[in-house]
């Protein structure tokens, strides 16, 4: 149990750093953008006037704020129709693992020495995809 309460010690920290920086850029990205409607509002009143300005602004803003909602609406129908299409892909086929386990009595009967093989095999494939065993050797 120790050991593996150990081996999440570096990624908590990794995520304490990647979250930090990733708030510190926010913030600096914040400022860039408060920076730049500043300044094309002052580039703008000069021309224009101090109330054009901020309807300009405004205005492109809310063009802007639009752009990126239909294109996020769009990007999740896009997700929506491939999960769909990806489960009617599946339930279309019949499921393998009951078809493999239905067919288990009959290979017993017909070679219990082979399904045994088998069934050891499996369960070895099993154990070691979850992690269970001898941990490799660092040197």
């Amino acid at each position: 149990m120790r050991m593996a309460l150990r081996d999440f010690g570096p990624k908590a920290e990794e995520i304490k750093r990647v979250t930090w920086a990733y708030l510190l850029a926010a913030l600096l990205f914040i400022t860039a953008y408060v920076a730049l409607v500043m300044s094309a509002a002052f580039y703008i009143s000069f021309y224009e006037g101090p109330v054009m300005a901020g309807l300009v602004i405004a205005a492109t803003a809310i063009v802007i704020a639009l752009i990126v909602i239909v294109v996020v609406m769009i990007m999740n129908r896009q997700t929506r129709l491939r999960a769909l299409a990806y489960r009617n892909a599946y339930a279309s086929q019949p499921n393998l693992m009951a078809g493999a386990f239905s067919q288990l009595p009959n290979m017993v009967r017909e070679s219990p020495i082979a399904t045994t093989v088998m069934m050891a095999s499996f369960a070895f494939a099993l154990a070691k995809a979850s992690g269970i065993g001898r941990k490799p050797r660092r040197d």
